[in-house]
Formats: structure tokens, C-alpha cells, sequence
């Protein structure tokens, strides 16, 4: 049977994906729980009286072509261990995929999975490098003006010149701010922000993972605010993992650092023949609609 989970039902979900998500902390977990969940809907396989697969879905509004254009992001795809070769997720899916094709062109993934994704259609939407920084790289960089405790208005604001210069990203507001504050705080992960006077000009959002630090968004006004970001949450650990998209190009700040690249989001075009109508396009791929953009892609969300 496939359905949608009700609060009820919050319990009985919350234990399976306990048990079938291996790379997820009970932090974490309990963190969607608290904030996330209850922002979209879950979708599960009910099998011999308990969940055996479900797929998170959540609606989200992504800047496309100048205009707001309402999309679906999914996430938590998940299938009971003992399920796994049966159609559970499968049947969770296809019940999905035609809600998203009901009310939305575009319906995104992040890419933990990409053959899972790419056997329901799925394709490549952003790559991401990402690079490995140590000490040496700010051995000159400052430290001043990078400071703790944030408010969700500062990033906001950060956020939304930043992401002036790309396309395809999610329109966020205070609200999305708030939470990822809370949710830092719930994970015991760390956010800075970097300012000019009184004037905010960048922010970091990370964790500390054993002797490294793990970028999880950098988002900057500026080279000087990115170095000393970078500088201050690096502190005194062997490097830090900074991963950007594609079109930030940071080869002039650190000429002998060669990134490493992986697929970082996925997209799904729900209806292609009506986006080329909607686009006066001639696109044949997902990839390729979500290609359609004006300005460089950015993406990076988790849910």
C-alpha cells in the first residue's frame, strides 16, 4: 500500500529510516524531524504491517530564466534491507513521480545515488569541484571583522546578492535561515559571518569532521571575505573541504590546488514537450532543459 505518512505515523517512520539510513547521525535525524518533515510530505510502502520505502517530497520555488518556477525536491529514498529487491520503492516512486508531474517541470535530487536516481529519469543538473586547503593557502589572510551568531536577516541577505550572478537556485527566505541556524545548533555544526563595518559580506556554514573541516555552503561577497572565512574555521585542523559550483573559479586565489569534481544535484524534467513549448526550446534531455539557463547554475540544497 502506498500512502502518505501522517503524524501518527512520525514514530514508526522516524525508526525505520533510524535503521536504514547508515550515513545519518541521530543528530541529524533528529533535526529533520523537528524542522523538516513536517515542511513536505512522505510518501511510503507499507508491506506486512510496516514501512519497508518511502521518498521525502517537498515543494520548492527555484529562480529559472529571471522567474520563480515552482519545483519538488526529493530526498530520504529509502527501501528496508530486507525489501530491497522487491518493487517497494518502485511503487513508491512511480506514486511520486506522477504528483511531480502533475505540478511541476522541473523535480530535483541530491545526487547521493546517482544510478538510482538515473533509473527513474534522472540526469546530471550541477557539478561542484571542491578542494582540499590548508594552512599554507592564508598564511597572510586576516582574521578580523569574521565573527559568530549571525542573524537569519544577514544571511538572507548575503544569499541574495550571491546568488545574483547564477540561475536554477532556490529562492529562499528568512525562514530557511532560521532553520539552518537551529539545525546548526542541533548538530553541533558552526556558522560565521564575515563583515565590512556593519555591512555583511559573506558566511560560513560547516562541521568539524576529525582532523579536517567540512564546508557544507560558502556563500561570499568578495575574495578578502572568502579567504578569511576560510582562515577562521580552519583554525588549527590539517584542511578544510570547500566545495563550490561549477563557474566559481578560484584558480587566481590558489593557483597549485587542483579540485576534484563530483555530481552534486540531479534534475528531472517532468514534461519535456511542454517545457520546450513554455521555452520555445527544442531540448530532448532533463539535463539539457535545466541547461536552458541565462546565468551560471547554482544549487545547494539537501531537502
Amino acid at each position: 500500500m502506498i500512502r502518505e505518512a501522517t503524524e501518527k505515523e512520525y514514530a514508526s517512520l522516524y525508526n525505520f529510516w533510524k535503521g536504514s539510513f547508515t550515513i545519518k547521525n541521530e543528530e541529524t535525524l533528529n533535526c529533520f524531524f523537528k524542522h523538516g518533515i513536517k515542511e513536505g510530505k512522505t510518501i511510503f510502502c507499507e508491506k506486512d504491517e510496516k514501512i519497508v520505502a518511502s521518498v521525502f517530497m517537498n515543494d520548492m520555488n527555484i529562480m529559472y530564466q529571471n522567474k520563480c518556477l515552482k519545483s519538488v525536491y526529493l530526498s530520504h529514498a529509502m527501501t528496508h534491507p530486507d525489501y530491497r529487491k522487491t518493487n517497494a520503492m518502485d511503487e513508491c516512486m512511480k506514486s511520486v513521480l506522477s504528483e511531480c508531474e502533475r505540478k511541476a517541470l522541473f523535480t530535483f535530487t541530491e545526487a547521493t545515488s546517482v544510478k538510482f536516481w538515473e533509473t527513474y529519469g534522472f540526469q546530471e543538473a550541477t557539478i561542484h569541484r571542491y578542494y582540499e586547503l590548508s594552512e599554507r593557502h592564508f598564511e597572510n589572510v586576516t582574521t578580523k571583522g569574521v565573527y559568530e551568531n549571525p542573524t537569519a536577516d544577514e544571511l538572507k541577505m548575503i544569499y541574495d546578492q550571491f546568488v545574483r550572478h547564477f540561475d536554477g537556485y532556490k529562492c529562499r527566505d528568512v525562514h530557511d535561515f532560521e532553520r539552518m541556524i537551529e539545525e546548526a545548533k542541533m548538530t553541533h555544526e558552526y556558522i560565521l559571518i564575515a563583515r565590512n563595518g556593519n555591512k555583511p559580506m559573506g558566511y560560513i556554514h560547516y562541521s568539524i569532521e576529525g582532523k579536517h573541516v567540512k564546508v557544507k555552503e560558502l556563500i561570499y561577497l568578495g575574495s578578502n571575505s572568502f579567504l578569511r572565512l576560510c582562515k577562521v574555521a580552519l583554525a588549527q585542523h590539517d584542511y578544510i573541504l570547500v566545495e563550490l559550483s561549477e563557474a566559481e573559479h578560484i584558480e587566481k586565489l590558489f593557483p597549485l590546488s587542483i579540485p576534484r569534481k563530483r555530481v552534486a544535484v540531479m534534475v528531472r524534467c517532468n514534461n519535456i514537450p511542454l517545457f520546450n513549448k513554455l521555452y520555445n526550446s527544442k531540448v530532448k534531455t532533463s539535463k539539457d532543459a535545466y541547461a536552458l539557463t541565462k546565468k551560471p547554475r547554482f544549487m545547494n540544497e539537501k531537502y
